[in-house]
């Protein structure tokens, strides 16, 4: 059992008033004003500090163990910490079928700590699966498809398939993203997946669903503000492997002597945000996951 640490950590959670939260400032650009408020300010120590995705937003737990008991749901149809992003000093973490959590330093109002933002997808993600989450230009991404694998999709496809985060975080809009302009979507195509290889291309693939199969096509481009070439299959797969999958990935999570967690739980992502770890986790049994949520601690808590 893993000892309960919330007494040990400062956890300020702030009213409904409008608060304009200055973000640190990328060399060469000026700091991003955020009109939303924080959903909480954490304060990160040597101790691990524990939340689950609710259907609301995150919610301070005592640890893993102690997330409220959730379905087994096939990993696409899941609420769960999906993929990363970092920039400036700020994380951005997609949550599959809910929408973005954004952490970044804070220091206001005497109290120094992480500001932990949700900007909400729903009800809109709740139908789709996060395929991918990146950067166009400066803006956070997101490309929102159905997933059959488990379950015939229930929902018309996405129209657009790619949302961005709207400034101030107050929420997200469609995307025509010039690179998916060869996927014939007027025929019905989709658009799946879209992935930066570790060759610096942009790898992507278009699905038609038929009665009496699929069809799938593959391309890749140098610009996602430009169409891309079609290629054959091997390419894509051999191109598609990401920088963070050739770098480690799990490797990387092990090399790190976080918490330990129970049985059946593993870590699935993690990332560095100023002095603090930030790593999701998720109940896991085959192809399913039960609780998912992340937990954040300093980096002096973690003795090698």
């Amino acid at each position: 059992m893993i000892r309960c640490y919330a007494a040990a950590l400062l956890v300020l959670f702030l009213s409904a008033s409008c608060t304009k939260v200055p973000a640190p400032a990328a060399e060469g650009s000026a700091p991003a004003v955020y009109s939303a408020n924080p959903v909480a300010i954490l304060r990160a120590g040597e101790s691990p500090l524990w939340f689950e995705l609710g259907e609301g937003g995150p919610r301070q737990i005592s640890g893993p163990e102690e997330a409220a008991l959730s379905p087994w749901t096939p990993w696409p149809l899941a609420r769960h910490i999906r993929d990363m992003l970092t920039r400036g000093g700020e994380l951005i973490a997609g949550v599959n079928r809910d929408g973005l959590l954004l952490l970044r330093p804070w220091d206001g109002e005497g109290v120094g700590g992480l500001a932990l933002y949700r900007i909400a997808g729903t009800p809109f993600w709740e139908s789709y699966t996060l395929g991918s989450l990146f950067f166009y230009g400066e803006t956070p991404a997101a490309l929102l498809y159905r997933d059959d694998h488990f379950a015939d999709p229930a929902a018309p496809a996405p129209a657009p398939p790619v949302w961005t985060l709207k400034d101030g975080l107050s929420g997200f809009e469609g995307l025509e993203l010039p690179c998916l302009g060869n996927i014939p979507f007027a025929e019905g195509w989709e658009a799946d997946a879209l992935r930066l290889g570790s060759d610096g291309l942009w790898y992507y693939r278009g699905i038609h669903r038929q009665s009496g199969g699929q069809d799938i096509r593959y391309y890749r481009t140098a610009d996602l503000g430009q169409a891309g070439e079609e290629i054959y299959v091997d390419a894509y797969r051999a191109g598609a492997r990401t920088e963070k999958e050739a770098a480690d990935g799990e490797a990387w999570i092990q090399s790190f002597p976080l918490p330990l967690l129970p049985e059946n739980f593993v870590y699935t992502g993690l990332s560095l945000v100023g002095d603090a770890v930030f790593a999701a986790w998720e109940e896991q049994r085959d192809w399913n996951i039960g609780a998912a949520g992340f937990m954040v601690i300093d980096m002096n808590g973690l003795s090698r």
